[in-house]
């Protein structure tokens, strides 16, 4: 997500590429795991059913990913400003992509809603440029000699 602070406002497309690809990967491990663990419906091959279930939730999550960074960027663009706002707009018109997968506003909404949220929380934190606290740092800084 960092690649969101790199001249924000500025290479929409690229931003969506670049996210989408991420979400499209991570969408394709999911839907594998989904299809590992699953039985299969009576009636299909197993490979090909897997294959569709992993193609389903890459398509979902890569389209997902490239609408928040295209989005947020445009945003930004048109606000001139960098905020958790920006954000927030952008995760919601990702999340709406939900609703379309399950043919539910309801879950549109919802989603929309929740991935607005976190991405509002997650900018405003700033928690993706170092998303973990390592303890152990002070033991392996050199220390000077006095």
């Amino acid at each position: 997500m960092t690649e969101m602070d790199n001249h924000p406002g500025d290479l929409a497309m690229l931003k969506g590429f670049q996210i989408g690809t991420k979400g499209a990967f991570a969408g394709f491990v999911y839907g594998s795991a989904v299809a590992a663990l699953f039985p299969v419906p009576a009636g299909q091959i197993p490979l090909l059913h897997a294959l569709k279930v992993a193609g389903i939730n890459s398509m979902l999550l890569g389209g997902a990913g490239a609408t928040f960074a295209i989005t947020t960027t445009v945003v930004t663009k048109l606000r001139d400003k960098d905020d958790y706002k920006s954000w927030a707009i952008g995760a919601g018109t990702a999340g709406s992509l939900f609703g379309f997968k399950y043919r539910s506003i309801a879950v549109g909404c919802r989603a929309a809603f929740g991935l607005a949220v976190l991405a509002a929380a997650v900018k405003y934190t700033n928690v993706y440029r170092a998303p973990f606290h390592d303890a152990a740092e002070f033991f392996r800084t050199p220390r000077e000699e006095s």
